[in-house]
């Protein structure tokens, strides 16, 4: 009966000591191992929050695409428009010259209808009767011959030299009419404002197209258009004048 005791005791301490290892050895796989477990959390962690981070930068990169796209629309809306009234200006500009082209012609054409006539009166000055009258008249035509060769010429394309040309068709038109002044006045301011308008920078070409009115650029070619009929109004008048008087001498 002792043994049987004794047998039992020892198998109990040997479960114990078996137990006892086991508890041992999962608190020591334990100790072991956590640290990597929370090492692994925290990266989890980090994970997420840069993961969250990444879906806020993708957002806001979709909204400021968005918007870039919008902007790109309207600024080729812009571009567009610009391009229409370019083409509006442009078109006015060529009628302007188309119409300069005229008055040319219109001017060689005079040109050479005052050489008809100056040599027919130049012709009628060999009479003794009231030539002293005529060769005035012919004086005068001779002043108008000199604008009118003038004003032919091609107007400068640089602000200062403009200036200085119509300077010296006024000076001209002064000694043919001096009613023509004030007409050449006009066209000179005229050609002040078309060139500063021309020289000055906008930041945009609606700001120009705009300024081209506002300022009152567009004014240039009717203002010497105007001046341009005013001239042959002086001069036909007064190769008419000078023809009557011719023929009163006959």
């Amino acid at each position: 009966m002792f043994t049987v005791w004794r047998s039992f005791i020892a198998l109990a301490l040997v479960v114990m000591l078996v137990s006892a290892g086991g508890i041992l050895g999962y608190g020591m796989g334990f100790s072991h191992y956590q640290p990597k477990v929370s090492s692994l959390e925290q990266q989890l962690k980090a994970s997420q929050t840069e993961l969250a981070d990444t879906k806020t930068a993708l957002s806001q990169a979709q909204s400021k695409l968005s918007d870039g796209t919008a902007h790109l629309r309207r600024t080729q809306d812009d571009a567009h428009r610009a391009v229409l009234e370019l083409d509006q200006v442009r078109g006015q500009l060529g009628s302007a010259r188309v119409q300069a082209d005229k008055l040319a012609g219109d001017l060689g054409a005079t040109i050479l209808r005052l050489d008809i006539r100056e040599l027919q009166l130049t012709s009628l000055l060999g009479r003794e009767l009231q030539w002293e009258q005529l060769r005035q008249v012919v004086d005068q035509m001779g002043n108008d011959r000199q604008l009118l060769a003038e004003l032919r010429q091609q107007t400068p394309s640089t602000k200062e030299e403009a200036i200085r040309y119509w300077e010296n068709v006024k000076r001209l038109a002064a000694q043919s009419d001096t009613r023509l002044s004030p007409k050449v006045d006009q066209v000179i301011a005229a050609t002040r404002t078309f060139f500063d308008w021309q020289d000055s920078l906008y930041t945009n070409q609606d700001e120009r197209n705009t300024g081209f009115f506002l300022t009152g650029a567009y004014l240039l070619p009717s203002v010497t258009s105007d001046l341009m009929d005013s001239v042959f109004l002086v001069v036909v008048a007064r190769i008419d004048a000078a023809l009557q008087q011719a023929q009163a001498l006959g």
